[in-house]
């Protein structure tokens, strides 16, 4: 992949805020009631990237259900730990919810006990996907189903942990730790809907087709044909960014736009390759983030 863009790399102090295109940036109104979106939720980065008025109450309502869910069953511990913003500070736990799966020697489980744990006591654990490339790069038919498998991260003393836990409960028999809830198809939406949005932020509205719509908007299931994985996990990047973009074109006689996405690459995550939509091939106009005065930088 050429890297005709380089993105994005929230960690690296760039905060920016895109002017308004007068219109929702997913299903198209501009006869409706418009709102700020932030490109990447608030949960995860705060106000780090803003879009004005770029999202309709219908689209907002779509998109919120499946993002939630994402913020708070697979990143919720990892959010508490990392210190990112939250709407309510004042419902924030001061301990985490540790799920653990007691297993018999034939490896089926017993029953599940829930552990509680200061959050400074607790093991970072941070799930994830990985799965092939999107099946468009290499001419697959759409399909609903989604290939790949759940991927985490843990602290490196999560033995330890564990261990600390089986004696606690008093079961001498193979002990499960339950990382967090992969919502595959919720997640890989999630990636598609922050990865379109900030695409047009860059390069405006009418800049490319907008494949990744039906994704975003819930009316196409087929997440897998637009959104993937590379196959191999690069290393993690030692205080590296929680979110880093690139945009480029893959092969040059295929006029195609292709993100590449990857959240918390300090933990060592894999990285993501959306499909954003045709576009043309040369190098593509980029539009410019406001100031603090609301003037284009």
């Amino acid at each position: 992949m050429t890297d005709d863009f380089i993105a994005l790399n929230l960690d690296a102090g760039e905060h920016q805020t895109f002017p308004s295109i007068g219109r929702c940036i997913y299903c198209g109104a501009s006869d409706v009631k418009l709102t700020d979106e932030h490109i990447v939720p608030l949960g995860l980065t705060g106000n780090a990237l803003i879009f004005k008025r770029a999202v309709c109450g219908t689209c907002r309502d779509i998109t919120h259900g499946y993002e939630a869910r994402v913020l708070k069953r697979m990143y919720g511990n990892l959010r508490i730990q990392m210190g990112t913003p939250t709407r309510r500070p004042e419902e924030r736990p001061a301990v985490l919810r540790h799920t653990f799966i007691l297993l018999d020697e034939a490896m089926n489980p017993i029953e599940e006990r829930v552990i509680e744990r200061p959050w400074e006591r607790s093991p970072v654990a941070c799930p994830s996907w990985h799965g092939p490339e999107p099946g468009f790069l290499h001419g697959h038919p759409k399909a609903t189903d989604i290939p790949g498998r759940q991927w985490a991260y843990t602290s490196p003393w999560i033995e330890s942990f564990v261990d600390e836990v089986r004696a606690e409960i008093g079961h001498a028999g193979p002990l499960a730790y339950r990382v967090g809830d992969v919502l595959a198809r919720d997640y890989l939406r999630f990636i598609a809907k922050v990865t379109h949005a900030y695409a047009i932020a860059l390069f405006g509205f009418d800049a490319f087709e907008h494949w990744l719509v039906p994704l975003i908007l819930c009316q196409d299931d087929a997440v897998s044909y637009l959104v993937g994985c590379h196959p191999d996990i690069a290393p993690a990047v030692p205080n590296g960014s929680a979110i880093k973009i690139d945009f480029g074109h893959p092969v040059e006689d295929l006029p195609v736009l292709v993100a590449q996405v990857r959240l918390f690459e300090f933990l060592g995550t894999p990285e993501h390759l959306v499909v954003v939509g045709a576009a043309p091939a040369q190098k593509l106009p980029r539009r410019l983030p406001l100031d603090a005065h609301g003037r284009p930088q």
